[in-house]
């Protein structure tokens, strides 16, 4: 071994390897430490409504953001990808995503989730965990419904009693503010659609739906809009998706919207507030389809159509 080599050639391998070691766990630190890591990690199930939520958040949310997407073959390889992206706030899209991120960062780290319907969302809050609704309070859907329909008196509720509890609780407040009659058709699953909707039939003015994965799924929905052509009875429902199939009259918010929403939300968490944004008719469209009330023999009322922000023709 010459002078001018002292490590020999082991040695020099093993000073190469140490100094990389080194320089990797600095710039781990450094980089977390000088503001490079990510404000908000941004964990979304594979999903294209859950996407449209996404570009939302990240038109509205000023900080960085480092993006995951989750599948059921994540491994911990995958979790430790979004640790070390040192986010001080987690922000998951779908139910899964919502569940996992309470799991593993919460309540060290914050978790604001949305993308999550019916009693989930209740059961997936906790503490410094808390998700966004998809959709608008019933009053406020159910106000516009009267403006749409003057003759609406007595309003049909389809509901799924172990997934929409929280919201025939809401709609009975609703139909109290209001002075509309409720008239309830409890639907347990999608085989009992039949004999739920025997219950109201000839009873009421309109039927309405919360976005429930037992009465809005895509069987039941089909059987729950044949159901109101034939009686000419108005369905009243809670996203786009559903009036463009089927339905008459929605008062909902687009998913870009809702993950405008989430990105306000995110920034009032981060900024150390703790009022919650809570969805607002003033950022809803009001939708109707046209073709649906043609159907039906109806017409809207002139002052009402000039709410109308979508047709469906």
């Amino acid at each position: 071994m010459s002078s001018s080599e002292p490590f020999g050639r082991f040695g020099r391998k093993w000073y190469k390897c140490k100094v990389i070691g080194i320089a990797t766990f600095l710039a781990v630190i450094l980089g977390s430490a000088s503001g490079n890591a990510a404000e908000v990690a941004l964990l979304s199930e594979p999903n294209l409504i859950l996407d449209q939520i996404a570009q939302g958040f990240k038109a509205t949310f000023p900080g960085p953001v480092e993006s995951f997407t989750l599948n059921p073959q994540s491994e911990e390889a995958f979790w430790q990808r979004v640790k070390q992206s040192y986010p001080k706030l987690i922000v998951a899209l779908g139910p899964a995503a919502a569940a996992q991120a309470k799991e593993r960062f919460a309540p060290e780290i914050p978790v604001l989730f949305a993308g999550v319907v019916g009693a989930q969302l209740s059961k997936l809050e906790g503490e410094r965990v808390e998700g966004i609704p998809m959709t608008l309070p019933v009053k406020e859907q159910w106000a516009s419904a009267q403006k749409a329909l003057p003759d609406l008196k007595r309003m049909g509720v389809l509901y799924s009693p172990q997934d929409s509890r929280e919201k025939f609780s809401e709609a009975r407040d609703a139909a109290r503010a209001l002075s509309i009659e409720l008239v309830a058709a409890p639907c347990a699953t999608p085989e009992a659609l039949s004999e739920a909707l025997s219950r109201i039939e000839g009873r009421v003015d309109a039927l309405w739906i919360p976005l429930d994965p037992v009465v809005a799924n895509k069987l039941a929905f089909k059987g729950l809009v044949s159901f109101s052509l034939k009686n000419r009875l108005p369905l009243i429902v809670p996203s786009i998706s559903l009036l463009r199939g089927g339905g008459l009259l929605s008062l909902s918010m687009s998913y870009q919207e809702i993950g405008k929403q989430l990105g306000l939300q995110a920034q009032a968490i981060l900024s150390g507030g703790s009022a919650r944004v809570r969805l607002s008719a003033s950022d809803a469209d009001v939708a109707v389809n046209m073709n649906t009330a043609k159907a039906l023999g109806r017409d809207f009322p002139a002052e009402f159509m000039k709410t109308v922000k979508i047709k469906v023709e």
